[in-house]
């Protein structure tokens, strides 16, 4: 899963109603397969929203020169 808003319109809640509509279709569509999603640890907005969408973090590794933060989304809750 990837998501990117420009900043004019970053606050409006637009991520959270389209990062939901993806799990929600993603559990009727592929009921039971792990969803993963990245963002860097410096991100607090994304981190708050996959949080808030009942991700957790799994992994922790470095690329791109900054720590990125691994998030899955338990198999048992995509059913």
């Amino acid at each position: 899963m990837s998501y990117e808003f420009l900043p004019a319109h970053g606050g409006r809640g637009l991520a959270l109603e389209a990062i939901g509509a993806v799990l929600g279709w993603a559990a009727l569509v592929v009921p039971g397969q792990l969803l993963v999603a990245v963002t860097q640890a410096a991100n607090t907005r994304s981190r708050r929203l996959l949080e808030n969408l009942g991700l957790a973090v799994t992994d922790r590794f470095v690329e791109y020169g900054q720590e990125q933060l691994l998030y899955t989304r338990a198999r048992a809750e995509l059913t």
